[in-house]
């Protein structure tokens, strides 16, 4: 937050604040090939501040609501061959289990 939000954010006060500097902080994000989860997990605690600001009654609507992209999925997992993985307990005539 830090990093990323209050330097950009910051020097707005909070009733100036409008989606359109939002959308740009993600634009300029996304054109610095920032990481998707990153810009995801910014984006989403600004939005949850102003909400917080929305309930304490210093602001009349979330600038942020509609602003947070999508959430990242996450890549997708190879399962291993049936012929690359092992049975983790063997209960058959061939157990090397020692009693």
């Amino acid at each position: 937050m830090e990093r990323d939000l209050i330097p950009t954010f910051g020097h707005y006060r909070l009733l100036e604040l409008r989606p359109k500097h939002i959308e740009r902080w993600i634009s300029a994000q996304r054109e610095a090939k920032r990481d998707r989860v990153a810009v995801y997990r910014a984006v989403a605690t600004l939005r949850n501040a102003m909400y917080a600001a929305v309930r304490s009654w210093c602001l009349r609507y979330n600038p942020a609501k509609h602003s947070v992209p999508s959430k990242p999925r996450a890549a997708e997992r190879t399962c291993w061959a049936p012929n690359r993985s092992r049975p983790s307990c063997s209960t058959g005539p061939s157990s090397t289990r020692s009693s």
